[in-house]
């Protein structure tokens, strides 16, 4: 019989270490917390341009007036960067959904492709180009005309047409 208590010992220790080992055989009364699912980063929309347009000056020949409309559907913050073409310098605007003009003043007649880029607050960006035809419109300069020489004697009459 001492055999048979003996088996059954060594099974009872047997189940015993393994339960221990896998970390079973204790109950603390407490749930394990599932971990904490991560948070989703937020979507950043990239800002929108809905208008461009270009305007030649009526006073000046070589003006064009840009002007533009943007948006941005997160309602962030935008600046925008205009480059008007024709080796101009480029214009920066800090808040381009209030400035919503600029002006560039190029120095020959041509045709020059403008770029307008908006970022937003999150680095969100968009750009759209326009084509610019500068066109010389000055009028040409009436050349002058000598002042006109009349001679004509007693009683001779001179009659001028146009």
């Amino acid at each position: 019989m001492l055999t048979t208590s003996l088996k059954q010992l060594s099974v009872c220790v047997a189940l015993s270490i393994g339960l221990v080992a896998c970390g079973g055989g204790s109950d603390s009364g407490s749930t394990p917390t599932p971990p904490t699912p991560p948070t989703p980063t937020p979507v950043n929309n990239a800002p929108s341009i809905t208008s461009l347009t270009a305007t030649p000056s009526a006073e000046s020949a070589f003006e064009v007036t840009f002007s533009w409309q943007v948006s941005d559907a997160d309602n962030d913050d935008m600046s925008c960067e205009l480059s008007p073409g024709g080796q101009l310098a480029n214009i920066a605007i800090d808040d381009c959904e209030a400035t919503t003009t600029a002006t560039a003043t190029y120095s020959a007649a041509g045709t020059f492709t403008a770029n307008l880029a908006v970022t937003d607050t999150n680095n969100s960006s968009s750009q759209q180009d326009i084509e610019v035809i500068v066109i010389d419109n000055t009028p040409e300069p009436t050349p002058e005309l000598p002042e006109p020489v009349v001679t004509a004697d007693e009683n001779e009459l001179v009659i001028f047409y146009n």
